[in-house]
């Protein structure tokens, strides 16, 4: 009896096992060469030299509704129309809310949907602290070792002035698209977006409603970010998190630092801040399968087994992700404290304690149900919870992956290496961006630049030392270029 049950679970291994392997080997492989696209020549020197002098304008967003420097943004609109004449001398470029610019392209037939293109043209702001530790001053806009570096090159003056560089090129060769071709251009993305906001307003009281919406977000992941693979993957991202801070405020006996209490605002808001990172909001893993599959070709044997069996795996797969800090996020929703506030001298006990803590949610958790689970968690009625800001979003829909905009492009992706198209997945992209503002004039939001995203580049974002290879650079005006063409007809 024992020794048929012995054999009844080794045959039950043997067969899954079989089945495991089957499954892995049966799996989708490389995807194949495709025809070459229609070559678009692209000056290099000329189009590097534009982004180098573009980092040199100090377009800084601090924070949400405080002032900015807005003699620095019109510097920067002048430069543009000097820049780029064709395209400000023959479209019609209406500015909003301040800053933002909306730049249309009538197209020949009028019954299209709109293509529309996104980027920004503020950077976030340089902790003067960090100065020493940029190789090169952050808003010189130098040029040197295969690099163009500064504030703003990945962030996002490197796409947008690729944008603006293959439609200036296209406007050149005296194109003109099927389809209208938006382009906007915000001025403040990196503190909400409220231009953005403004040009989808602009765009629902004129009736215009774009077939797609195009924005910073995904990349082509190289070098190993992607699953330790040094093959490139194409990820395109179809959704993003919400976003909203928190601010906790923690009360106490305050006094002389001699005669210290038992229960001070500071020692409660630390206590606190200790039970919210012990708590972890709930996985949700609807995403990994559309990331992890189509890379899978590049994948090790075992990572290949588990992704083509996540029926049976997700688990493990799911305990391993966590491990991974970007893995991790893109399972949940996450919080972190960024600032803390308390005291004004080294010998006075404050009776205030302060704490903004950052969450970046998962679609479907809402920003009121999120702010009620955190007072839950804290469980402290001498703390209080509540928004630290008027920028509370909620994470975007889900865009389509079986739409005609999602093929074009995926499609102008591959043709970019059309001897060796790379895998293309898509992804939940963590930060927040403009285009999430556009959902409600658009059914379809993608997040896509042709950049080559290395770890080491990737750190740069909002950090030291951000750079984009200058080789990177004629690349990112073909593939503006060629989603144009795709476009427009």
């Amino acid at each position: 009896m024992v020794r048929r049950l012995i054999l009844s679970v080794v045959a039950l291994i043997a067969v899954l096992a079989a089945v495991m392997v089957g499954r892995t080997l049966m799996a989708p492989g490389m995807p194949a060469p495709v025809a070459a696209p229609e070559a678009f020549p692209v000056n290099e020197e000329e189009a590097v030299a534009k982004l180098a002098k573009a980092l040199t304008f100090e377009t800084i967003s601090r924070a949400p509704g405080a002032p900015y420097d807005t003699e620095a943004f019109d510097a920067f609109h002048a430069w543009l129309g000097e820049a780029f004449p064709n395209v400000f001398s023959q479209l019609k470029v209406t500015r909003i809310a301040g800053h933002s610019l909306l730049v249309e392209w009538p197209g020949k037939d009028a019954s299209l949907q709109p293509a529309m293109f996104l980027a920004h043209m503020d950077v976030v702001p340089v902790d003067p602290a960090t100065l020493g530790e940029w190789t090169h001053p952050p808003f010189a806009g130098i040029v040197a070792d295969g690099m163009v570096w500064g504030r703003g090159a990945l962030d996002m003056k490197g796409p947008m002035i690729t944008l603006l560089e293959a439609t200036e090129t296209l406007l050149a060769r005296g194109y003109i698209p099927a389809r209208t071709i938006l382009l906007g251009l915000g001025h403040d993305e990196e503190v909400g977006g409220s231009g953005a906001v403004a040009i989808a307003a602009h765009l629902k009281e004129t009736g215009v409603r774009p077939a797609f919406v195009l924005d910073e977000g995904g990349a082509v992941a190289t070098d190993g970010l992607f699953g330790g693979t040094s093959e490139p993957v194409a990820l395109i991202g179809v959704a993003e998190k919400g976003y909203m801070s928190v601010k906790l405020t923690s009360r106490g006996q305050g006094g002389h630092s001699s005669r210290p209490g038992k229960d001070t605002a500071i020692s409660r808001l630390a206590k606190a801040i200790q039970r919210l990172e012990a708590y972890e909001f709930p996985n949700d893993a609807r995403f990994l399968r559309s990331t992890l599959e189509p890379a899978m070709p590049l994948l090790p044997f075992g990572q290949r087994l588990a992704v083509a069996n996540l029926w049976l795996t997700e688990p493990l797969v799911v305990a391993l992700m966590k491990e991974a800090p970007d893995m991790a996020a893109s399972l949940h929703t996450t919080k972190v404290p960024t600032i803390l506030s308390a005291g004004i001298k080294d010998n006075v006990i404050p009776t205030v304690a302060e704490a903004t803590v950052n969450l970046r949610l998962f679609p479907g958790d809402a920003p009121e149900a999120v702010l009620a689970t955190l007072r839950e968690v804290i469980a402290d009625d001498m703390i209080s919870v509540e928004p630290a800001s008027s920028v509370m979003t909620p994470a975007s829909p889900v865009s389509p992956t079986d739409s005609d905009a999602y093929r074009l492009i995926s499609d102008t992706i591959k043709g970019m290496t059309p001897d060796a198209p790379p895998p293309v997945a898509t992804m939940l992209v963590l930060m927040a961006t403009d285009v999430r503002h556009y959902a409600g004039v658009s059914d379809a939001q993608y997040r896509f630049n042709y950049v080559p995203m290395t770890p080491a580049l990737i750190r740069t974002l909002h950090a030291e030392d951000e750079r984009v290879p200058v080789s990177a650079i004629p690349d990112m005006v073909r593939f503006f270029g060629r989603m144009m063409l795709g476009a427009g007809g």
